[in-house]
């Protein structure tokens, strides 16, 4: 089993990294597969930023692209890094950690794109998310 397991307070965690299918809470102890047979899992995708993770909902994650250079736009905030090409459409780019007030991350052979389907339901409401690794999928529990 890997050492190190991301968890939100007060629920159980499984690495997609990890063997058999035990699920481990917070306080360590081991559920085993009953939570699972019983469909309360939620798949997530944990997203590697510069110095933290971002824990998604994996329904709400469309796919994950190589880096591109984003088109700036003038006069757009710092978080705000310019529209990248997908799927024959120009979606916006976010820094997470920018919006969150922290320092701009470089650009370097890691960093991927995770392109997010907007919750407004309105058709063709992507936008994408700058990351800075491949992002790992976890299962959660209650």
């Amino acid at each position: 089993m890997r050492s190190s397991r991301w968890c939100l307070r007060g629920a159980a965690c499984r690495d997609a990294g990890t063997d058999g299918d035990a699920t481990v809470n917070i306080d360590g102890s081991s559920t085993g597969a009953s939570l699972a047979a019983k469909g309360e899992e939620l798949y997530c995708l944990l997203v590697p930023l510069a110095d933290e993770r971002l824990l998604l909902p994996r329904s709400c994650v469309t796919e994950v692209i190589n880096y591109q250079a984003p088109t700036p736009m003038a006069g757009a905030p710092p978080w705000y890094l310019g529209t990248v090409a997908w799927g024959g459409r120009r979606v916006p780019l976010i820094s997470f950690e920018a919006a969150c007030g922290k320092t701009l991350p470089r650009a370097s052979g890691r960093t991927r794109i995770v392109i997010m389907q907007g919750i407004t339901g309105q058709t063709g409401g992507h936008f994408a998310v700058l990351t800075q690794g491949f992002p790992q999928l976890v299962r959660l529990s209650p």
